[in-house]
């Protein structure tokens, strides 16, 4: 089969057609190609609004839409890769990821102004610096089986994390389960006085846990679906006593006794 790409020359003649871009939306909709190139619309200082890319549309090439002013994009219902850099250094507040992207390669979408992140469930990887330095606010894992690279989100300070999975809980030798466990950074850490320590043994988790800085931290949510007739357990954490091996202090109900781990 042959596969039509679009090469840097196409790219410039499309930006100067009207049929093509209109004020500040640059519509490729109507366009049969299969791939973008390598760097194609790489910094064209492109002042996009909302760019919209075709259904043909299978594999975006590394460092495409770099060092531009893009807002908004659309992606085809058919995008399977999108190689580092793609969209790196934009204006890109909200992102979609498409629904047959699995790998979110490195710097993909670094230096943009997202704030609300959605990584959903067909997503099973996350490279360094993916989104690094943007504005996040909250993160939303629909799903913890994912490989995070510690470097995913560096840059960002997040206020809110939720996590979907499958969590379990053991203190000291009995295991627990809960529809939900909020940790609570953020105030009333001296609503209980019983303190125990928490110990993060999930490495999924732990590497989410480790992939932000937890500067602005209020709220992480554990949330396990299959237990939803459970119980929702909310603790307390002293931010100050959390150590590189994520080893935390806690602060909750008085059934927690010494050591609460994260399984």
């Amino acid at each position: 089969m042959q596969v039509f790409t679009l090469s840097r020359d196409e790219a410039s003649k499309i930006i100067k057609n009207p049929e093509f871009l209109q004020g500040k939306i640059l519509d490729l909709s109507s366009l049969n190609f299969q791939e973008i190139a390598d760097f194609v619309f790489s910094g064209m200082n492109l002042e996009i609004k909302k760019l919209i890319l075709p259904s043909s549309l299978l594999k975006i090439g590394e460092s495409a839409f770099m060092l531009n002013k893009i807002e908004e994009v659309v992606f085809g219902p058919n995008v399977e890769i999108i190689l580092d850099s793609a969209f790196e250094s934009n204006l890109i507040k909200n992102i979609k990821i498409p629904e047959k992207v699995t790998v979110l390669n490195s710097s993909v979408f670094a230096d943009n102004q997202i704030e609300n992140l959605v990584i959903p469930e067909w997503v099973s990887q996350i490279k360094s610096d993916s989104f690094a330095d943007n504005a996040i606010q909250t993160i939303k894992f629909n799903s913890n089986k994912i490989n995070v690279d510690i470097y995913s989100f560096v840059g960002n300070s997040p206020k809110k994390i939720d996590i979907f999975g499958e969590f379990s809980f053991k203190n000291d030798s009995k295991l627990l389960n809960f529809y939900k466990v909020k940790f609570d950074f953020f105030k009333n850490f001296d609503k209980f006085e019983n303190n125990f320590k928490i110990i993060v043994e999930n490495f999924e988790v732990s590497q989410i846990f480790l992939s932000f800085n937890w500067e602005n931290l209020e709220t992480i949510n554990l949330i396990s679906p299959h237990f939803q007739t459970e119980k929702e357990l909310e603790i307390f954490i002293n931010k100050s006593k959390i150590d590189k091996n994520l080893h935390f202090e806690g602060s909750g109900p008085d059934f927690l006794k010494k050591t609460l781990k994260i399984c």
